[in-house]
């Protein structure tokens, strides 16, 4: 038996209030799914294929409002109940089932577009006199997440970071949708909230996502050469001019997002790594199948500094210990 195996948990929340899950965790016989990512175009969408769905649940998922939230990972067969799933994507099903069916199976593809509207969230809550304002952000931040059906996390690392100390001195109430409420209640202290793969964070207006720099070569989840990217369209691959970046295959990783920084280092590059951040990229992969890989547009970076980041903020890097997932599979 591999030591790692390939794992994918489904989250489907219809009209905000049911739910429907897949998952290939301690399941004897799970559906087999196959799945692709495209983020980096104007829309980044999901193409969802579920093996023989029951009809009762295809009919369910019929409905006008359908979220949809795909988690994937891997499973150590010799560390049991550990398991790494982490999102890969969050968004709305913006499309009608398709089901072709051959013979007894049924093949269900599913489309999505990425997003997560809070608009539809009604908030209502009231305070007592001496409530600080980072404890009325927090209140409202849990009521969006239970409201979610667990399509949503809070990240509470960067709101605790402001350092935030005012109180609502004669008590506080809020009323309304939540995405509205939220807002008004965050341009006060000139911040603002964001909902990134499936998390939901408070930040400074003008502020990113902290991105790690993810770091690739043969051994740790480099699958081939990268190949470099033209800086026009009509450029041959014989012209010598410089490149704008580099196109390159990995080992699946849904961290992978556009403003993620990577280096990679590998010998068609010479001796020292590249730092590019992504531009584009797809995530394929399915349960029992041969594709688990990300491929990755990249484009060439100025060195990175902790003072003057993507993020502005300090980078830390992750060095990706693919080594064993590559040669032992699933």
């Amino acid at each position: 038996m591999a030591r790692y195996i390939r794992d994918y948990h489904i989250r489907f929340l219809v009209d905000g209030n049911r739910t429907l899950e897949y998952t290939s965790i301690d399941i004897e016989r799970p559906l087999h799914v196959k799945f692709k990512v495209n983020y980096g175009d104007k829309k980044s969408k999901l193409s969802l294929n579920i093996a023989n769905m029951s009809p009762e649940s295809r009919n369910i998922l019929q409905s006008d409002d359908v979220k949809i939230l795909l988690r994937v990972g891997f499973r150590d067969t010799e560390k049991p109940g550990q398991v790494d799933l982490k999102t890969l994507f969050l968004g709305t099903v913006d499309q009608d089932l398709v089901t072709n069916t051959k013979g007894a199976d049924h093949d269900t593809k599913i489309s999505a577009s990425e997003g997560y509207e809070m608009s539809e969230i009604k908030i209502q809550s009231s305070f007592p006199p001496g409530t600080t304002h980072v404890e009325v952000i927090e209140d409202l931040m849990k009521d969006v997440v239970n409201a979610s059906g667990g399509m949503v996390t809070f990240d509470s690392t960067e709101l605790n970071d402001l350092n935030i100390t005012q109180t609502y001195k004669k008590g506080h109430s809020l009323s309304g949708v939540a995405d509205k409420v939220l807002d008004k209640l965050l341009i006060t202290h000139n911040l603002k909230s964001t909902i990134a793969q499936g998390i939901l964070r408070v930040l400074r207006q003008g502020k990113s996502i902290q991105r790690r720099t993810y770091k690739f070569d043969r051994t740790t989840g480099l699958l081939d050469a990268p190949k470099p990217l033209a800086q026009k369209a009509s450029q041959p691959q014989s012209n010598p001019l410089p490149t704008k970046g580099y196109k390159f295959r990995v080992l699946l990783t849904p961290e992978l997002v556009p403003t993620s920084y990577v280096e990679i280092t590998h010998p068609v590059l010479g001796e020292d790594p590249v730092t590019l951040i992504v531009d584009k990229v797809s995530h394929t992969g399915g349960y029992e199948a041969n594709e688990w890989f990300s491929i990755v547009e990249g484009l060439i970076a100025a060195p990175l500094k902790e003072e003057n980041s993507i993020a502005e903020a300090k980078t830390k890097t992750s060095d990706l210990n693919h080594k064993q997932k590559l040669t032992q599979g699933n």
